[in-house]
């Protein structure tokens, strides 16, 4: 939303749910879907098993199930019901949603056509096409589903845009926008995590150590406010978020005019109206603030007081009151997850996803490229 005041209306609606205490009131159920993904993994890593994991697959499928709870009142269960490799043809449409958002956002007659050609005729001519508009219906659904059943005792999304929104395609496409927003951006950057931690031996040990520390019974429950307390994990955490930068592009805004002060960039001023925008990527491999190794992933950095005023620097979501209004709720999926994963198991990467590095396909948020994060995991049972 382009109208300043549009835009405070909508985002105050959902903040309640996005605010440090909503996720603290949402904790239970993000451990618990966390906890059905390590169900599956114990049954695919236990002795003698062998199989690969697709770690890509996996971590779409446990973030979509999250918010797909959050924000429906009904969880997809997309753990569950993927194949050992963690597919599900959900995730297919989810590639083709992202893959053709500049050919829709550029092209009026797309959008048209896309709005008024029969489901079943897409199906016919683009099976890609017709998974995204399969996920429209599926939000139409999800939306019926939650006006015939029993309300819940924690408020969901959907309550909140029942009650304020009249029109059902703005209802389900605001559902829809932090479906795809609050999902493949997490687990990307869990990715990314996973294969820089599974793939340094030094900085995998120190982690499982400082976890095994925290936790010294496996069992026992992975409380926020506990991991967020282990200062290394928070700076892993911190690092692979300026490492993923899952909103890469140039996040465009408009230069106000007005009463406004004046942008000036490197002396120069911006004239009112023109449109701007900045690269997070760049912004997080900046030599000037992060030093030689910018490019390289080290927690360390983020390590005592030297690490304070990196904050300021890292922009994967945003500034402002244009900012991600999903950050706690990101930040609340990496910690649980990353622990879960380095306290049960121990994980490198198979050889076949050498080469990914964390440079996936820019498509708004980052597609990785087949075969996607391998990993080979073992169960740690002492």
């Amino acid at each position: 939303m382009v109208d300043p005041r549009q835009h405070k209306e909508r985002r105050q609606l959902l903040n309640p749910f996005f605010s440090r205490a909503g996720i603290f009131k949402a904790e239970s159920m993000i451990a618990d879907k966390v906890g059905r993904l390590k169900n599956k993994l114990d049954v695919l890593c236990a002795p003698g098993s062998n199989h690969p994991i697709n770690a890509s697959n996996a971590f779409r499928c446990v973030t979509i199930d999250i918010i797909t709870h959050y924000a429906f009142a009904e969880s997809w269960r997309l753990v569950e019901k993927s194949d050992d490799d963690f597919f599900v043809p959900m995730l297919k449409a989810m590639d083709v949603a992202s893959e053709g958002i500049w050919d829709m956002w550029h092209s009026p007659f797309l959008r048209e056509l896309a709005a008024k050609t029969p489901t079943r005729v897409v199906h016919y001519f683009n099976k890609d096409v017709a998974r995204f508009l399969d996920m429209k219906q599926l939000g139409h659904k999800s939306l019926e589903t939650y006006r015939n059943a029993e309300k819940q005792d924690t408020q969901v999304v959907f309550d909140t845009l029942t009650a304020s929104l009249t029109d059902e395609e703005d209802i389900v496409a605001e559902a829809l926008g932090i479906l795809v927003a609050g999902s493949d951006t997490t687990a990307f950057t869990l990715t990314v995590a996973v294969w820089h931690i599974a793939h340094n031996a030094s900085l995998k040990q120190k982690l499982m150590k400082v976890l095994a520390e925290a936790f010294p019974a496996r069992e026992a429950p992975m409380t926020l406010l506990k991991l967020e307390a282990i200062p290394y994990l928070s700076a892993c955490v911190r690092e692979a978020l300026r490492m993923a930068s899952t909103a890469p592009g140039k996040l465009p805004r408009v230069v106000p005019g007005g009463n406004a002060d004046p942008l000036v960039v490197d002396g120069k001023v911006v004239p009112p109206g023109t449109i701007v925008g900045m690269s997070a990527y760049s912004m997080h491999t900046n030599e000037d603030t992060w030093g030689a190794d910018a490019k390289e992933f080290n927690p360390d950095r983020w390590l005592g007081e030297g690490g304070k005023h990196l904050e300021t620097y890292l922009v994967t979501f945003s500034k402002g009151l244009r900012s991600c209004i999903g950050q706690n709720l990101a930040f609340a999926e990496i910690y649980i997850t990353l622990a879960m994963l380095f306290r049960n198991f121990d994980i490198a990467v198979d050889p076949v996803s050498e080469g990914f590095k964390g440079v996936g396909l820019d498509f708004f948020v980052p597609i990785v490229p087949d075969p996607g994060l391998i990993l080979n995991m073992k169960k740690l049972e002492s």
